[in-house]
């Protein structure tokens, strides 16, 4: 007995995401193969699509990044004003770690949704790994002031153990073909 449509439906729709499952099944329309194989052969044609590219982008730079920062703001419950006002406050730079990066991203407590302040990306992905439990970035730090007073730690630096070249691969400087002549060790003694 074949399966019930919905059965195959809902075998369908847990393989593939809904947005790729053209891509995933190869179902791709004859113009977008067309494209892909044009692209892949004609240089002419991939730099027209670059250039119109690079237009589009120059022509709706600022609109883009206005509309996206506008998102991220209604996300957290402030204006641009209130965002300018953030980040002139803390000087233009990260909250944690004083360093000028572009964009900063607005940092929120998870349990009040109460905006803390702006941090890198960097910054608030550390946080956000140690769940924003102060403890836990106090323990960080504790072991990291540890690891720096510790000899052992601080010991000389391990050598990085070099790599076996790939089978097939060309050395840059390879030796001669053919067996090389050791010298003697009558030879080796006399030198």
């Amino acid at each position: 007995m074949p399966p019930s449509t919905a059965a195959v439906a809902g075998r369908f729709h847990r393989r593939f995401h809904h947005w790729d499952w053209r891509r995933e099944t190869g179902m791709v329309s004859r113009q977008t193969i067309w494209r892909r194989k044009r692209c892949a052969e004609d240089p002419e044609y991939q730099d027209k699509g670059r250039a119109r590219c690079r237009a589009w982008w120059a022509a709706n730079k600022d609109e883009y990044n206005a509309r996206r920062r506008t998102k991220q703001h209604k996300r957290y419950g402030i204006s641009d004003e209130e965002y300018q006002a953030l980040l002139a406050r803390q000087g233009g730079v990260c909250g944690i770690c004083k360093k000028k990066r572009r964009p900063l991203c607005v940092d929120h407590c998870h349990i009040t949704g109460k905006v803390r302040g702006l941090l890198c990306h960097k910054c608030n992905l550390g946080l956000g790994h140690y769940d924003d439990d102060p403890v836990l970035t106090r323990a960080a730090t504790a072991y990291l002031e540890a690891s720096l007073r510790d000899p052992v730690a601080t010991g000389p630096r391990r050598k990085r153990r070099r790599r076996a070249p790939r089978r097939g691969a060309q050395r840059r400087c390879a030796p001669p073909r053919g067996r090389r002549q050791r010298p003697s060790s009558r030879a080796r003694r006399h030198s």
